[in-house]
């Protein structure tokens, strides 16, 4: 009776491990926000979100790598290793984040004048510290139903050149307002899905988005929607 009480527990151990597998590589996100909060002096509940007339789009870069490490990008470029650079002599996919090392790897497209360059993926809707390439992310991506990714408090500095509340030459917006933002994805996979389409949950994901701002009301702007994950690259190191 004790051996087979272990070799329950060592399977039911076993059958969460695998299904919490670790999808590594890079995911290009697409959200579409379709609920904010109302905080204007006649809402009633500001916590309540809304359904909203036009929706909006955002975009997500994340790369997560064999150990579960998830991180939230601004851009990478994805380019090859030189012929002869590598051990076995064999060209390997490079994904390239620090622009100091761009020289030190090959492109993967041919242009016309037979140079070859890289292929640069990258999205406006996030931007941090520019000495910063990255921002860690709580949790890892993966297919469980319910699964969670969470960005916390990210800054966008009032000064920094992005800040869309910053104008240049304008007098009275030298400076714009410092956005603090905090998001979450719930991964929803139902096995339904998964049989229907043999690629869900494994290239393919999608689920919850949800979003705080602070910073732009004297109440936080609350927004959710639906949020799109494709697996663009299974490379799971980023350089």
């Amino acid at each position: 009776m004790k051996i087979y009480n272990k070799l329950l527990i060592l399977t039911l151990l076993s059958s969460t491990l695998l299904s919490a597998k670790v999808l590594s590589g890079l995911w290009f996100a697409n959200i579409e926000i379709d609920k904010v909060n109302e905080v204007h002096s006649d809402s009633k509940n500001i916590a309540v979100l809304t359904p909203v007339s036009y929706p909006f789009n955002l975009q997500l870069l994340i790369h997560t790598d064999a150990s579960g490490n998830t991180k939230l990008l601004k851009e990478v470029f994805v380019m090859q290793t030189k012929d002869g650079n590598t051990t076995d002599d064999k060209i390997k996919r490079v994904l390239v984040i620090d622009e100091k090392k761009i020289k030190d790897y090959d492109g993967i497209i041919r242009r016309g004048d037979n140079k070859l360059v890289a292929v640069r993926l990258t999205t406006p809707s996030f931007d941090f510290d520019t000495s910063k390439k990255y921002w860690e992310l709580e949790g890892a991506v993966n297919s469980d139903d319910g699964s969670t990714i969470k960005g916390n408090h990210i800054i966008h500095d009032k000064n920094h050149p992005t800040n869309p509340f910053r104008h240049q030459f304008h007098p009275e917006h030298k400076e714009g307002f410092t956005l603090d933002r905090s998001f979450a994805i719930v991964i929803k996979n139902s096995n339904k899905e998964k049989i229907a389409n043999p690629t869900k949950g494994d290239t393919k994901l999608s689920g919850i988005y949800t979003e705080t701002i602070i910073g732009l009301h004297k109440a936080p702007l609350k927004v959710s929607g639906t949020i799109n994950l494709n697996r663009v690259s299974q490379i799971d190191i980023l350089k």
